[in-house]
């Protein structure tokens, strides 16, 4: 069976630095900044997949 990406330890780096539209992922920064979904959803879609570009962007 081929090893998929989710496998390759060499990509799961990226993986911490990026952020998705998953429930688990927005939880998680509902949490971490004290913000609503609807807040963390939008932040997500302006700043882009950049975890650090989306937290600076719900600190303001």
């Amino acid at each position: 069976m081929p090893k998929s990406n989710s496998d390759d330890p060499k990509k799961k780096k990226l993986d911490g630095k990026l952020v998705s539209m998953q429930p688990h992922e927005q939880t998680y920064l509902q949490k971490q900044t004290g913000k609503t979904a609807a807040e963390v959803a939008k932040a997500t879609k302006l700043a882009g997949p950049s975890r650090k570009a989306v937290v600076k962007k719900l600190s303001k």
